[in-house]
C-alpha cells in the first residue's frame, strides 16, 4: 500500500475534478483511480508512465495512453487517471524538496520492494523488477 499524504492527494484530486466538470466518466475514472491508490500496493511510478497490477491480473503502463479495455474503447480509464493524480502528486512533492535523490519526503528510501507479476494484454505472464535508480513512489 502506498503512503501518501492524504490532505496533499485531496487537493490533487480536487483540481482533477475541477479540470472535468462535465465529464461523468472521468470523474468515475478518477473515483477508482483513489480506491486504487489507497489500496493496491502493486504501483510503480518512473517519473513518466505508472506501472499497475491491476485486480484483474492485468500489469498496465499508463500515462496518455493505456493498454486496457476502456482505453482501446476510446473512454476514460482508471489507470490513466491514476497515472495523473501520481504525476501531479510527485510533481508537488519535487518542487517543495528540489529533487528526489531516491528518497521519500521523509528521507527514508522510496521504492517498491516487490516484484510484480501479472498476465499482459496478450495473456502472457509477465514479471517486473522496479529499477532501483526510478523514481520512486513512497511506502
Amino acid at each position: 500500500m502506498i503512503n501518501i499524504d492524504e490532505n496533499r492527494m485531496e487537493r490533487v484530486i480536487q483540481e482533477a475534478f475541477d479540470k472535468v466538470p462535465g465529464s461523468r466518466r472521468w470523474q468515475t475514472a478518477i473515483v477508482k483511480a483513489k480506491q486504487e491508490i489507497e489500496s493496491n500496493p502493486f504501483m510503480h511510478f518512473d517519473g513518466q508512465s505508472l506501472l499497475i497490477l491491476s485486480p484483474s491480473g492485468e500489469i498496465y503502463s499508463a500515462n496518455s495512453t493505456c493498454q486496457c479495455k476502456a482505453f482501446t474503447k476510446g473512454q476514460p480509464c482508471w489507470h490513466r487517471a491514476a497515472a495523473r493524480l501520481i504525476k501531479r502528486y510527485m510533481e508537488g512533492a519535487l518542487s517543495r524538496n528540489g529533487k528526489n535523490n531516491g528518497k521519500c519526503e521523509n528521507g527514508k528510501p522510496g521504492g517498491f520492494p516487490y516484484l510484480v507479476e501479472g498476465k499482459n494484454s496478450g495473456g502472457r505472464t509477465r514479471t517486473y523488477n522496479p529499477s532501483v535508480n526510478s523514481r520512486m513512489l513512497c511506502h
